[in-house]
């Protein structure tokens, strides 16, 4: 029998049993001479063994036609036929497994990208919200006002106290340890709950953090302060850190010391009047978050310690010449007293150390008043010796200048 069927046997013109898309179906097999029934025609018998494959058909005749297998005359020799055609895949199952693969890619980069993460990966000290706050007091412990600032994602207006050299002058006055890593959350924003101690301040706070490419940044690396005073002539005098506040009245600055002072020789600020955002003294931490729109600081100026000792000076002086009188009511000087004679008064004023010069200075001047007794010896219109005192009321002004000081009183 011969296991290679034609490319058409008995079907109808243009079908082709290799084609997967034309319907299959099953022929019957050409059997032996031996079972051809009389009038030589072939009779179908069903052949289990030639299942799956096709069937062979147009088979040799044995017997009178040559053995099985021959080839008859004139017939031309069939060419080998194709084995049974593949069942092609159903066209939804195509883009399923490449879907199915883009997702297991998908999977394998996520949980490449988490190992990297959970190994200190991505942007170093800045991968994360708590690195980028570690790496930042870091920078400010050690000085480095360049790399501090680089964590920080919007540049201050102005960098003048933004130095080196002031940095190292907080970092001095007040340094910075224990910082602690409280909690700290990251998704489309970030936080950190930390705490942290400048000098001998100690801070709790909550700081927000923002995305920048693969980097966590704070909203600002420096704090912003704005000077408070009902007077202008005081915001002229005020130094932060040695230095005079720019034409803005604004200053930025680091978190810590602010060493408020003055460039008038002759003021000093008065450090329990200072107020300072939360009444800390420094420079927030908090100013460091994106909801602080700036602290505001307050600063009152006294007399230095060189300027009250030229206005005491000065008083004595006054309370010199009044002393020198022997009017029993001199004029100009705040002493008198009617119970003796005129021209027999010797006056003994109080002491011009001891006036209470400590109030604040405002818009230039400080005013004082003196009204301890004035002690004095004198002739009775009698003739008989008179002591006494009397109580005399002063009040004064200082006007304090770049200068100078200058009294005067009434």
């Amino acid at each position: 029998m011969n296991p290679n069927p034609p490319s058409n046997p008995g079907g109808h013109p243009g079908q082709d049993p290799s084609d997967p898309n034309q319907q299959t179906q099953l022929r019957p097999t050409w059997q032996s001479g031996e079972h051809l029934q009389q009038g030589g025609a072939p009779s179908y018998q069903p052949n289990p063994d030639s299942y799956p494959q096709y069937p062979a058909a147009h088979q040799g005749y044995q017997g009178a036609y040559g053995p099985a297998g021959a080839q008859a005359p004139g017939v031309p020799p069939f060419p080998p036929g194709p084995g049974a055609p593949k069942k092609p895949r159903p066209a939804w199952l195509i883009p399923a497994l490449i879907g199915g693969g883009a997702v297991v890619l998908v999977i394998a980069l996520i949980a490449g990208i988490a190992i990297v993460k959970s190994i200190g990966g991505g942007s170093g000290d800045t991968g994360s919200p708590g690195g980028t706050v570690k790496a930042y007091f870091a920078a400010l412990q050690a000085g480095d006002a360049t790399k501090a600032l680089s964590y920080g994602k919007e540049a201050p207006a102005s960098t003048e106290l933004l130095t080196d050299e002031v940095l190292r002058k907080q970092r001095d006055l007040a340094p910075i340890k224990d910082l602690k890593i409280v909690s700290e959350t990251s998704g489309y924003s970030g936080s950190v709950h930390l705490t942290v101690t400048i000098g001998e301040v100690a801070y709790d706070e909550e700081l927000n953090l923002e995305k920048v490419g693969d980097d966590w940044k704070l909203a600002t690396a420096a704090v912003q302060l704005k000077p408070y005073s009902a007077y202008d002539s005081d915001k002229k005098n005020v130094t932060v850190l040695g230095k005079p506040l720019p034409a803005s009245g604004v200053v930025y600055v680091f978190p810590g010391a602010l060493d408020l002072g003055s460039v008038n020789k002759n003021l000093a600020p008065q450090r329990e009047k200072i107020s300072v955002g939360d009444n800390k003294g420094q420079a927030s931490v908090k100013g460091l978050s994106r909801f602080s729109a700036g602290s505001s600081f307050s600063i009152a100026f006294g007399l230095s310690d060189a300027a009250k000792a030229s206005a005491r000076q000065q008083i004595a002086a006054k309370y010199a010449e009044c002393a020198a009188s022997k009017d029993r009511f001199p004029a100009g000087c705040p002493q008198s007293d009617y119970s003796g004679e005129n021209g027999s008064y010797t006056w003994t004023a109080p002491n011009a150390q001891d006036i209470d010069l400590s109030d604040t200075v405002r818009d230039g001047q400080l005013r004082f008043s003196d009204n301890r007794p004035w002690t004095f010896t004198a002739t009775a219109r009698d003739g008989r010796p008179l002591t006494g005192s009397d109580t005399g009321l002063v009040y004064g002004t200082i006007t304090v200048t770049a200068d100078a000081v200058a009294v005067s009183v009434r």
